[in-house]
């Protein structure tokens, strides 16, 4: 066959196509499609490029929440220490107290001071 057909518009092409004449540029199909897919990957790259910055940035506001809320639950522990220890000095106290007013006995009050 002396000619061969374009395989995306169907129209005939010459035999020597290839070899610099006339027929051998782009048809204006094929620019068409070559410039749409072009446009198609520079969206992609660029919805790509924006979910990674966004992924990051709330990676980065999670990280600051983390921090913070371990700030505050160092805080929260070592309160609870020290109201544990108030608790315990309190019961000493109690404890002292009772077996004094039971026994009268003052060797209770030695554990208080």
């Amino acid at each position: 066959m002396a000619e061969n057909s374009d395989r995306q518009t169907g129209r005939p092409q010459a035999a020597d196509a290839g070899r610099g004449s006339p027929d051998s540029r782009p048809t204006m199909e094929q620019h068409m499609v070559r410039r749409t897919n072009n446009q198609v990957y520079k969206v992609v790259v660029a919805v790509w490029l924006t979910l990674s910055v966004a992924s990051v940035v709330l990676a980065a506001m999670t990280w600051v929440q983390l921090s913070h809320r371990l700030s505050e639950a160092r805080r929260a522990v070592a309160i609870r220490e020290e109201l544990d220890a108030v608790l315990s000095c309190l019961l000493d106290a109690e404890t002292g107290q009772r077996g004094f007013t039971i026994s009268g006995d003052e060797a209770f009050f030695r554990t208080v001071e």
